[in-house]
C-alpha cells in the first residue's frame, strides 16, 4: 500500500504531543504535558491525588472484587476505565518508542 505525503517541514505537534528540536538540532524532544492535561480534563480527574502504586505482574482482578451494591455497580459502569487507561498508555508507549529510537 502506498500513500502520497507532503513535507510540511518542522513539526510542532504530533497526535497532541509537542515536538521541539534541541539547540544543536541533533535531539528531538517530545513533551506530553499538554496531551496529559487534556486527558486529565477529559476524564474530569483534576481533583485526584497523585499516588505511586506498584503492582506485581501476577496481580489479577476478579469478579469477587467488584461492588456488591447495585448503585455502586451502576456508578462504576458509567466510568470509562478502558479509555482512561488507554489514554495514559498512549503517553507511556510514546515515551518507550522515543527512548528506543532516540
Amino acid at each position: 500500500m502506498e500513500f502520497e505525503i507532503k513535507d510540511l517541514r518542522t513539526t510542532k505537534w504530533i497526535l497532541g504531543i509537542e515536538s521541539k528540536r534541541g539547540k544543536r538540532r541533533e535531539l528531538l524532544l517530545l513533551s506530553k504535558t499538554m496531551y496529559l492535561k487534556r486527558v486529565i480534563d477529559r476524564f474530569i480527574m483534576s481533583n485526584t491525588k497523585l499516588v505511586i502504586t506498584t503492582m506485581s505482574q501476577q496481580f489479577k482482578l476478579t469478579i469477587s472484587q467488584s461492588p456488591k451494591v447495585e448503585n455502586k455497580r451502576i456508578y462504576m459502569n458509567n466510568i470509562p476505565y478502558a479509555s482512561v487507561v488507554g489514554s495514559f498508555m498512549c503517553a507511556i508507549v510514546c515515551k518507550c518508542l522515543c527512548s528506543k529510537f532516540g
